[in-house]
């Protein structure tokens, strides 16, 4: 977190520095808070957890990319994509089994362990079957190509099934969606109402960070 705004701050872009420092400061601050009152700690560790990977990518892929050689930067972006995808399980529990953070169903367990597998074994199957690694949908389109450090030419047949897999990884949103709702059904009138405010809260959130962005 502090290194992503130092590193745009050294690099000449103290816009980008106040946004790295500001932008996680609130989530941090409501998941350390939730963690030390007990009652709100396991959903909290899932708050801290998600906003940690996801500040993590950003940091590898928007600073450290830019100062690392070209044969060190597949490894650089092989980390980026786990600790995104990472960050998107992180978002799945935070979801899915808000408020208590505890999977109460084996389903549930079922379903984070599969997603939490699939997060590290799609990246590495897409970039053993792609001689380039996955461009940025956010990054400049005059990037250069970087090639792929595990590239096996066998598996190249792999390839476009590997990369669709890899874009639709948002689905695991989804997959939180989907557990909140089936344990919203079973939860006491109180607790449904407190679901629906967070969900509305970050909703709300989640707009207004792509209309900054």
């Amino acid at each position: 977190w502090v290194a992503g705004g130092g590193g745009n701050c050294v690099g000449g872009d103290p816009a980008a520095a106040v946004l790295y420092l500001t932008g996680p400061a609130p989530l941090y601050a409501v998941g350390l808070a939730g963690a030390f009152r007990g009652r709100g700690r396991p959903v909290a560790v899932w708050l801290l957890a998600g906003t940690s990977l996801c500040t993590v990518d950003a940091c590898l892929g928007t600073v450290v990319l830019q100062h690392v050689g070209f044969a060190a930067a597949g490894w650089v972006i092989v980390v980026a994509m786990c600790a995104e995808n990472g960050s998107l399980v992180a978002g799945m529990g935070l979801i899915g089994l808000f408020p208590t953070g505890r999977p109460d169903r084996k389903g549930q367990r079922a379903v984070l362990i599969t997603a939490a597998a699939l997060a590290v074994l799609i990246p590495v199957l897409v970039l053993v079957s792609s001689p380039w690694m996955p461009r940025n949908l956010f990054g400049s389109a005059d990037s250069p190509a970087v090639p792929s450090p595990l590239f096996q030419a066998a598996a190249w047949p792999l390839s476009d099934a590997a990369n669709v897999a890899y874009q639709l990884r948002i689905v695991v949103i989804l997959a939180g969606l989907v557990m909140l709702h089936l344990h919203d059904r079973r939860s006491p009138a109180a607790e449904r109402r407190q679901v629906r405010l967070a969900l509305i809260g970050r909703a709300s959130a989640t707009f207004v960070f792509g209309a900054l962005m």
